[in-house]
């Protein structure tokens, strides 16, 4: 394609600057007929027996600028700055031809109206009214040697000049034609390659949204599958434990299988969690809640750890000045149990310090949180990255230590998304500094019971019937264990299915009390098992609570809306189960 051409020759893509691209081809559209008319007006001056001495002259000067402006054009890319001294040559034409055609009518007259569609086109209808004043000049010049010139040799004679002034009358029209065509030509093409860039650029939006449903699908997937296993090995380790046969070293076992779970669940939560903040799907709560004691609550449970590993470990509230601020304080507790969590992690001998110092107006007020450790410290050439996802100071720390790095880069973007900042200051061999910086407005707090009962177990008066769905044995045994644990009197009468279909089946031909049922299931999902379920007269009313790995607040609204009347998510539980089992399920005879 010409234009193709013309831009590799002026080195621009209408793909990357369309408006530039637009701007160098009307530099050079306008230069090349400038050019093109100036040479064929000097020709036809050469053939005219009666033209004025120069003119002829004056026409190859205006061509050979044009071509200068031109190569100029192609070696500097200014086209505003070409198209500017296009028209100084203009007029500096116009101008000569005005005063070498004394007492006649210049030829070049007739080009007017092409080069003030070229301006118009070139820079607009402002630009079209500036151009008025000097053609105007030019046209009163040359009405004023006219009159002075009537009656001498310079006299225009029209017979003569009659077929001249239609030969460039009618280049005036090609003119027009030719500088409005490549414009026009221009400013199409410039459209479909803008086009051909968006359609491109929507198909690569396209994919990146598939891709990252994708990765939402792969990532919900993975948390199904690891909660699955994840279920049987923490909900048989909470059964077990309350088993007063134990001896103290069979609890032991048992409660550092129960941890070992429960690091691998915090571990995947990390991975969802990360998933949801670079999504932006993450919500934070805004609740009053003590900031004292949840930096107290916090720090005794790493204490432990540090003063087991023969470190020194001071928590300094001293500058706290209001303790019940508003924010969310899960995601705050999470931030430092990472923070505190890496201290005692790096840290082989020396001190941990947490430090709270704040500053406070009438209703906000600016927390600084510092946990500061002697220990190895970060290269300078690593702090840069220390907060991005999956990363390590290096290779070796993740061999020596463990962990994905994966808990400074949450800090980092929940910081952000609770409106502060996380910043680092670290030396190495000396140790590090965090610094978590919160503006939070302050709240009111309303008094709660310090150590609220645990929950007992639910008292059933008759023989309670209760359907289990899940594809998973492992889940079925572990289930009906922890709701048998969360019962008492009665014991229920526990009945499993292993696929949506097989419990339709059974509750075709009996009455359930309640139903649990698994949502992932091959065959038949828990979702479609209930639909068909609720069509069943004699289980229309039956309580069907879900039972599931997808964990988010909107798969539990999701399922609600499908009818589920409660949610429990995997593991299980065992207080949740027991609310469960208390809300929905009736204990009366």
């Amino acid at each position: 394609m010409f234009w193709t051409r013309v831009d590799r020759l002026l080195d621009v893509d209408p793909r990357v600057d369309f408006h530039d691209a637009v701007r160098h081809r009307i530099a050079f559209a306008f230069t090349s007929a400038l050019a093109v008319v100036a040479l064929i007006n000097a020709v036809l001056l050469a053939l005219s027996e009666q033209s004025r001495p120069f003119m002829m002259e004056l026409g190859l000067a205006g061509c050979l600028f044009a071509l200068l402006l031109l190569a100029a054009l192609i070696r500097y890319k200014r086209p505003n700055l070409i198209i500017a001294l296009d028209a100084i040559i203009l007029i500096l034409v116009f101008a000569g031809s005005a005063w070498g055609n004394r007492g006649a009518f210049p030829p070049a007259t007739l080009y007017l109206p092409g080069i003030l569609m070229g301006i118009h086109m070139a820079w607009g209808w402002r630009a079209s009214l500036a151009a008025l004043v000097p053609f105007g000049a030019f046209l009163g010049a040359v009405l004023f040697y006219g009159e002075q010139f009537a009656d001498t040799a310079l006299a225009y004679d029209a017979q003569r000049y009659l077929p001249l002034l239609s030969i460039a009358a009618a280049m005036s029209a090609l003119w027009i034609i030719f500088l409005g065509s490549l414009l026009r030509t221009a400013n199409d093409e410039a459209a479909q390659e803008l086009q051909s860039t968006n359609d491109e650029l929507a198909n690569m939006v396209e994919k990146a949204e598939s891709a990252s449903q994708a990765k939402s699908e792969f990532l919900a997937n993975m948390g199904h599958e690891i909660r699955t296993p994840l279920n049987g090995v923490l909900g048989m380790a909470n059964v077990l434990l309350h088993d007063d046969d134990l001896n103290a070293d069979q609890k032991r076992r048992l409660e550092l299988i129960n941890e070992s779970g429960e690091t691998l669940l915090e571990l995947l939560n990390d991975i969802l969690d990360l998933s949801k903040i670079e999504a932006g799907a993450l919500e934070l709560d805004r609740i009053g809640f003590d900031l004292r004691e949840l930096l107290t609550s916090v720090s005794d449970t790493w204490r432990v750890q540090a003063e087991a590993k023969g470190l020194a470990f001071a928590l300094d509230l001293d500058g706290l000045r209001v303790d019940a601020i508003e924010g969310d304080p899960v995601r705050l507790r999470q931030v430092l149990n990472n923070l505190i969590g890496n201290a005692v992690k790096f840290t082989a001998h020396g001190e941990i310090i947490v430090r709270a110092v704040q500053e406070e107006n009438d209703a906000q007020v600016l927390t600084r949180l510092a946990i500061s450790d002697t220990g190895i410290g970060i290269p300078p050439e690593k702090q840069a990255t220390i907060f991005e996802s999956f990363s390590q100071a290096d290779a070796s720390i993740q061999r020596r230590y463990g962990g994905t790095g994966l808990g400074l880069a949450i800090s980092h973007r929940l910081a952000g998304k609770m409106g502060g900042t996380l910043k680092l200051k670290s030396q190495l061999g000396t140790g590090s500094t965090f610094s978590l910086s919160l503006l939070a407005p302050k709240a009111e707090l309303t008094e709660v019971p310090e150590d609220a009962p645990r929950p007992a177990p639910v008292a059933a008066v008759r023989a309670l019937r209760i359907l289990l769905v899940d594809d998973v044995p492992t889940n079925l045994l572990v289930l009906s264990a922890l709701i048998k644990q969360s019962m008492t009197g009665v014991e229920p009468v526990i009945e499993t299915a292993t696929s949506g279909r097989e419990a339709v089946n059974k509750v075709s031909s009996a009455d359930y009390d309640a139903i649990f049922m698994d949502i992932q299931m091959p065959e038949m999902d828990g979702v479609t098992a209930m639909r068909c379920i609720r069509e069943i007269r004699r289980a229309a009313e039956t309580r069907i609570i879900a039972v599931t790995a997808l964990t988010s607040e909107d798969n539990r609204r999701a399922l609600n809306a499908e009818g589920f009347c409660d949610y429990l998510s995997k593991p299980v539980d065992a207080g949740a189960l027991r609310d469960v089992l208390e809300a929905h399920i009736t204990t009366e005879a």
